[in-house]
């Protein structure tokens, strides 16, 4: 009885004792990625030099998936996304969409090209092709962290590339045509069960001959904000082909 006691007891200190590292080590990358914003310096591993590293940067582009459960759920063809949203996909989204120093070009880039040879089997029958970002609040979008718009010009430019690669001609347009409530508090620090609450969206204007849509977001997680946006688009007339995100949970 009393050798059980003296186990159990180790266990609770060696419990103890890792969530103490644990919490050390988060507070730590935490410091290191606010002294970072002032260095040059890669916002995930700290090493000096680009923002976003080569080796960081070939892993968050490794953990690229596939969300079949969204793709049923939104009634599209697919949902790509470009990275896990966890390790350095989730340090660079991050960086992208608050840190003002961090140069996303390479990220976003990265991200585009890994995705363009997924779509480029999708719309290989398609000759014109619009995609539309999923808005961003507005203090956002004028302190020019868009990233979803960042995104979507860097994916039609790789999307154009990997068609003429091919000997096809795809004319890939960005429209900017949706916007959230003013109202809308956004999603940061809310809870999944506050996430799924439906988010007013509204269409101002509408594509050019309602032109087949891909739809572009950030981060996907429960995916309200992709529906509500989607549902919004059906209610014009516009046919969604299909999703891509920069990052997305894994479920």
């Amino acid at each position: 009885m009393e050798e059980s006691r003296q186990l159990i007891s180790s266990f609770d200190f060696l419990g103890a004792m890792s969530n103490i590292g644990d919490f050390f080590l988060t507070t730590l990358r935490c410091v290191g990625r606010f002294f970072s914003r002032f260095f040059l310096s890669c916002r995930y591993c700290f090493s000096p030099g680009d923002t976003a590293c080569e080796r960081c940067l070939e892993d968050a582009l490794d953990t690229g998936m596939e969300r079949e459960d969204l793709s049923s759920c939104l009634q599209v063809e697919y949902v790509f996304s470009g990275c896990a949203y966890k390790g350095a996909g989730r340090a660079f989204v991050l960086s992208a969409k608050h840190d003002l120093s961090f140069s996303a070009d390479s990220f976003v880039e990265g991200i585009a090209i890994e995705l363009s040879y997924k779509l480029a089997e999708k719309v290989s029958r398609k000759t014109h092709v619009a995609i539309i970002p999923v808005p961003s609040r507005a203090r956002r979008r004028y302190s020019g962290r868009y990233i979803s718009l960042d995104f979507a010009r860097a994916l039609a430019q790789q999307m154009v590339c990997r068609a003429q690669e091919k000997g096809e001609v795809l004319r890939v347009e960005v429209y900017d045509c949706l916007r959230l409530s003013p109202f809308d508090l956004g999603q940061r620090g809310r809870s999944g069960k506050q996430r799924r609450i439906q988010r007013k969206v509204y269409l101002r204007g509408k594509v050019k001959n309602l032109l087949p849509v891909i739809l572009v977001d950030d981060v996907i997680t429960t995916g309200t904000t992709v529906r509500s946006c989607a549902e919004v688009l059906r209610q014009g007339g516009m046919q969604i082909l299909g999703i891509c995100s920069l990052s997305s949970v894994a479920r």
